[in-house]
């Protein structure tokens, strides 16, 4: 069979181009499944039908001659008798050979940029030595075969033939080439010859061109070459759940939907809105929802789908099928529906299968995986893994020979349970993978896995006192505060653990997420009582009340900070340094208030205990200087704070150098006081100062930057820079804003 020479349709080009129109414009027009489609027309790749000729002479107001249609050489059609097409594709003249398995999904939803990268890759990078055989890998239930099917209908006018093999096993692509023989019925094959029938057809391939053949579902990969010819004249599109395809392939990974695409397939499969409506547009009500929901099923399309046709099927709404999901979610993803025939498996059976065969090739690998589920789904550090090889006893051929994890993972990412980032060092799973493994665990499986979970972060997540650490627990963020829920889940009250959510709530209040600090430090108070360790239980109150300190939720302070400071009175004597601290913040406390009465005694009275102490640069010191500086400032002793407030910077800047966040403090501290002192410009350089550093340390998005942004504009005001203190103010409150919507995120979560 040969395929007619490509003869551009410059006039059908011309005319869409006079007129302004983008090739996706007539395709909305017209409903061509794509752009591409009017690309392929005006190169001469492909023939519209006169379905779509019929449709363009109407949309440009021309006939068929006007519009060069009448010039272009119609295919030779193929010798060979075939299926007929579907009627959502009116055909030429030209039948062209065409096998699939499956109609085209309606509620297919997505992967627009993926299909056209597949085209672009096969058309348009013919130099390239993989660009003929293109792998959709991802993990089961992603869509991959549905992603294939899609493809094959959108570009089937690209191609001479498209036809369909399944290849898991190598009985399986006999079969699928025994029944294309029978189709295609070369002219040299006479029956009788079923033993050789992959080399049948192979021949075929070897005798036509420009056919696309889909293998699905490929684990071996030999099976390549006993079916494919050395000089293909066609494509090769095949999908398989590995992440590597070595020279065989070029590989386009498939990736989970997101969350307004996700809403959209699960509108249109419970017949919420027809494939062409906009969510937003047709069920306002129904969207929140929607987006809820896809965010709960994490974005792979056949939880979705079955989703979808749970609530098409029973009837029920969104929100009752979400409120079903939170308490039976076992029974849901093991539950696929009646209408349900391309894909009969459902998600707890597609990953059940997955995990026997792992359990069965490699026992070390399920072993790990197990372990993974028990983590945050996203940016599992390896170190983790290393360390749980020394507490597990099932795991210990991983510390004995760490190199083994390469091995393990090679496993996992050949049925794509796990993605490896090589880059950052970290691993991530579905989630929906983690659920099912979840629930396939006894409930003391459960508890004992979630306990190493804990014991492992404890161990790792380092001392956010100290900001040289505060990368690594930034890395370990999302792990720690996933180990806070299983702490509440499974009461497990321990030094250890309390410790742990100490310097998770110390680093988030650092970082100034005052609601999510506050829920871990309430949470740390009542284990503390638990506990009966009443030091431990006077700092979290001490913590807690600097925290309402700073939301201006002055009253509550108060009384924390009077409690905390009782309780270590009586424990710790009245000259300890914990006791100073609490001094200093409800000093601190009164300072904000400018009750300076109250505050005058308690900082006088910490900075003495604090003059005895033998080393003249200690923190304490300087948190004492700076206090009783505040006070001075608002007593009008300038010159007594000027000099209190050098004294911090030169203890804080030899102690922690000139970028740590306590040097930021003390020069807007200072500032503040040559304001109140009259000395503007000298509280201008300060502020400026103190900005810098503060943006060096914590970021330029850090609230406490938008403090200083606030009390620097107001200086500007004063000076009249009204145009300099607006740009400072736009950006404190850009900042403002920003830190709420996260904070509003987080709680959402």
């Amino acid at each position: 069979m040969k395929s007619a020479k490509a003869v551009p349709n410059h006039v059908l080009r011309r005319e869409r181009e006079l007129r302004g129109w983008s090739q996706g414009y007539v395709a909305e027009q017209i409903h061509a499944p794509a752009p591409s489609y009017i690309y392929r027309w005006e190169k001469g790749l492909a023939f519209p039908s006169p379905y779509y000729r019929e449709r363009l002479c109407t949309l440009f107001q021309k006939d068929a001659q006007e519009l060069g249609f009448l010039d272009i050489p119609i295919p030779t059609p193929p010798s060979l008798v075939l299926m007929p097409s579907s009627p959502e594709h009116e055909r030429s003249v030209a039948i062209q050979p065409w096998f699939l398995p499956y109609q085209r999904n309606p509620f297919f939803t997505g992967r627009e940029a993926l299909l056209s990268d597949l085209y672009d890759t096969f058309f348009k990078r013919k130099g390239s030595s993989l660009s003929y055989i293109q792998a959709i890998t991802g993990l089961g239930g992603m869509g991959k075969t549905q992603a294939a099917v899609e493809y094959a209908y959108c570009y089937r006018d690209a191609y001479n033939a498209v036809l369909w093999l399944q290849a898991e096993t190598h009985n399986d692509l006999n079969s699928s080439c025994m029944a294309l023989n029978d189709l295609l019925r070369p002219p040299h094959y006479r029956g009788g010859q079923e033993e050789d029938a992959i080399g049948l057809f192979k021949l075929w391939l070897q005798r036509h061109e420009n056919w696309l053949v889909i293998l699905d579902n490929v684990e071996d990969f030999s099976l390549l070459q006993a079916i494919l010819p050395t000089q293909p004249l066609g494509h090769v599109l095949l999908t398989t759940r590995t992440q590597f395809t070595g020279c065989f392939a070029h590989c386009v990974h498939l990736e989970k939907l997101g969350n307004v695409e996700g809403a959209l397939m699960l509108l249109r499969r419970a017949k919420h809105i027809d494939r062409e409506e906009l969510p937003e547009q047709a069920a306002l009500s129904r969207y929140p929802l929607a987006l809820e929901l896809a965010a709960f099923l994490d974005g792979l399309p056949l939880a979705l789908d079955q989703a979808g046709a749970y609530i098409e099927e029973t009837g029920c709404s969104l929100e009752e099928y979400l409120a079903h999901y939170r308490v039976q979610s076992p029974e849901l993803l093991a539950r696929r529906g009646l209408s349900s025939v391309d894909h009969p498996n459902s998600v707890e059976a597609t990953f059940a299968l997955a995990f026997e065969r792992l359990e069965q090739q490699h026992p070390l690998a399920a072993e790990l995986l197990h372990l993974c589920a028990f983590f945050h789904p996203h940016a599992i550090p390896q170190e983790f893994l290393l360390e749980a090889s020394s507490l597990q006893p099932g795991l210990q051929p991983l510390a004995d020979n760490p190199r083994l994890l390469d091995e393990v993972l090679v496993s996992l990412r050949a049925s794509s349970l796990v993605k490896r980032n090589g880059s950052t060092q970290t691993f991530a799973m579905h989630s929906l993978v983690q659920t099912v493994l979840r629930n396939r665990a006894t409930v003391n499986q459960q508890c004992q896995l979630a306990e190493l979970v804990v014991t492992i972060v404890g161990r790792l997540f380092p001392d956010p006192e100290d900001i040289q650490n505060w990368e690594l627990c930034q890395r370990y963020l999302h792990q720690a505060l996933n180990c806070t829920l299983y702490i509440e889940q499974w009461n497990m009250a321990s030094s250890e653990t309390a410790n742990l959510l100490s310097r998770i709530a110390t680093y988030v209040w650092k970082h100034a997420s005052c609601n999510l600090a506050e829920k871990l430090l309430k949470q740390l108070l009542v284990m503390r009582r638990q506990l009966e360790e009443p030091l431990a239980e006077a700092e979290c109150l001490n913590n807690l009340a600097v925290l309402y300190q700073y939301q201006r939720r002055f009253r509550q302070a108060e009384l924390l900070h009077l409690c905390a400071l009782a309780m270590r009175e009586q424990v710790l004597g009245s000259e300890h340094l914990e006791v100073v601290e609490s001094l200093l913040n409800l000093g601190a406390l009164y300072i904000e208030q400018e009750r300076v009465s109250l505050a005058e005694p308690l900082c006088l009275r910490a900075l003495h205990i604090c003059e005895q102490l033998p080393d003249p640069m200690a923190p304490e010191l300087a948190r004492a200087l700076n206090f009783t500086g505040r006070l001075y400032g608002l007593q009008g002793k300038y010159k007594e704070g000027e000099v209190l407030f050098k004294r911090v910077l030169k203890i804080r800047e030899r102690k922690l150098g000139k970028k740590h966040p306590l040097v930021a403090l003390a020069l807007h501290d200072l500032a503040r006081l040559y304001v109140r002192a009259g000395q503007l410009y000298k509280g201008e350089r300060l502020f400026q100062q103190s900005l810098t550093t503060y943006e060096q340390a914590l970021g330029a998005g850090n609230p406490y930057v938008a403090q200083v942004l606030k009390n620097y504009a107001s200086l500007l005001c004063t000076m009249g820079r009204n145009d300099e203190a607006a740009k400072l103010q736009r950006r404190a409150l850009g900042i403002q804003a920003t830190h709420e919507q996260g904070e509003a995120l987080r709680a959402s979560k």
